[in-house]
This record gives C-alpha cells, structure tokens and sequence, in this order.
C-alpha cells in the first residue's frame, strides 16, 4: 500500500484515504481538481478601442456566469469567454467560444463618506451597480461578474469557500499568461493552454479603513499579464479564496554596449484579491433579473 504525508501534519496514510486520520484534512485526488478547475478557467478577451485586451475567467454560479477581474473587461465593446482543450480529451478540438453579453461594472462598497480624519461608515453593503441617488461609492473593487449567453460544455462551476486562507496555506491560481501557451509546430497549430502554478499564501493585508476594507492575499509566485481574473484555488478545500489582481513590478536597468534599457519584472509574488466577503454578491449578482437588460 502506498503512502502519502498529510500535508496538515505530516501523517503518513494511504494515498486512497479521503481524510487525514490524524487531524481530518480532507485529502483530494489532485487529477480530479485539476481537471474540473482547468476546465472552468477560461481565457477573456475584450475588444477595447485600442486594440484587445487579453485576461483570464472562471465559471461560477449555474454555469451562466463567469467571475473575473475589473479592469480586464472595464471599457470593453465586447467581450467572449473561451475554453480551449479540456484537460483529459486525447484529440485536439476546436475552441468553445460564447459571447458575454452583460457583465457588472465593478463591485462597490456603499455608504456616507466623513472626512479624512475619521472613518467611513457604510449604511448600505455592496452593490454590483450603483443607482444614480441616495448612496455614493466609498471603495471600488477589482471584480466583474460576466453572463454568458450559453454554457460551455461538461463543466462543472467553480464554488467559492467561505473561510479565509491562512499565511503558509497550499494554494493553486491558473491562468492565460500573455494570452495562454500558443504557438504552431510543423505539423498542428496548438491552441493556448491555461498554465497552473502552486504556491503558498506569503501574508494578508488589508487597505483602507474600517469598515470600508480590501484584503489581499499575497502570493509567493508572480503572475504576468493576462493572468488577471484566475481563480486561485485553496488546496485544503478546493475551493476559490480569491481573483488574481495584480503583480508587484520592480524597475531594473539592463545594461548592454550601447547603454541601458530600463524594463519593469515581476518581483516574485502575486496580489490576489480575498473572495471570502463577496460571496453573498457573487450568489446576489448571478440570481439578478438585470442581467436581461445588461449592465455594460
């Protein structure tokens, strides 16, 4: 019988148990989780007015729906959800593309603004769209719901967990770096692929001030363009803890023969946006009647 190590407490059990004996973390076929998060991560791209605009999605709610970053689809004319290859098929088929024809303006924080000095005090909550009196906007947040006019195929959607990660905890994020794997070969095009990396939760922090608060994970792998919107994955519940936001860029200068070329790299970490308080909106937003008449 082969044994694994709890990666809680370092117990040696079967790699069949479903749960530590020892501390009961529950124990997941990793193939399995792979296979239903890269299918429902799927690429976004966004016509914008100068150019298109590359991100990354995942499949929440009742399969309608598709969660990801704000500033990937803010100020798009048009937006579609791609799913490429799902992970077990053994032949290459063509793309699933679905059109998104409404998705939120961001996510607002609600309430009475005091001065500098004091704090802001909400009376209302979060809202998906502000209404055009009686409540000013005290925090915008990095997140859009999209609706998807069908559902992509033999996907399950990605479920949301309701507790926070906690620094040092196992987590996984997947994404279109710089618009997916692509390239061709000699003999088939390859279509891009969604790339997963593993990484631990370094700290949280939170920005602003009580109540009106944001809290980050900080991740210790960087992420690149179009990786903004994946879903990061908490290893312990395989469930979402958060929305890759952003990266840390730290400025360097090359030096070559003929002078120096100054470039911005990643400084190691990811910046992902805490999921845990939203996911009464997110239940609220993909239940909403206003879908019908579209909120871009």
């Amino acid at each position: 019988m082969a044994l694994i190590k709890c990666p809680e407490c370092s117990h040696e059990i079967s790699n069949k148990a479903t749960s530590c004996p020892q501390c009961g973390y529950p124990l997941r076929n990793l193939d399995d989780l792979l296979h239903k998060v890269l299918t429902a991560t799927v690429r976004i791209e966004s016509q914008m007015d100068n150019g298109k605009s590359i991100g990354t999605g995942f499949i929440v709610g009742n399969g309608n729906f598709a969660a990801t970053a704000l500033h990937v689809v803010n100020g798009a004319k048009e937006v579609k959800a791609i799913r490429y290859n799902p992970p077990r098929e053994s032949r290459l088929r063509e793309p699933e593309e679905i059109i998104v024809d409404s998705w939120t303006k961001g996510t607002h924080l609600i309430g009475i603004k005091k001065d500098a000095t004091k704090p802001a005090h909400t009376n209302g909550g979060i809202l998906t769209e502000l209404p055009n009196r009686g409540a000013e906007a005290l925090w915008s947040l990095d997140i859009s719901i999209l609706h998807l006019k069908s559902q992509f195929s033999n996907t399950l959607p990605l479920d949301f967990d309701t507790d926070f990660a906690r620094i040092g905890e196992e987590v996984l994020f997947v994404g279109y770096p710089n618009g997916g794997v692509e390239f061709e070969t000699e003999h088939d095009k390859c279509h891009p692929a969604p790339l997963t990396s593993k990484a631990i939760v370094a700290f949280a922090t939170r920005y602003g001030m009580p109540p009106v608060e944001e809290y980050y994970y900080w991740l210790d792998h960087p992420s690149f363009s179009g990786n903004s919107g994946g879903p990061v994955i908490r290893l312990k519940t395989g469930k979402v803890v958060g929305i890759i936001s952003a990266t840390p860029f730290m400025p360097k200068k090359i030096y070559t023969e003929s002078g120096h070329i100054e470039v911005f790299i990643p400084d190691g970490y990811s910046i992902a946006f805490v999921t845990v308080m939203l996911t009464e909106f997110i239940e609220a937003a993909t239940k909403s009647e206003s879908w019908k008449n579209g909120l871009q």
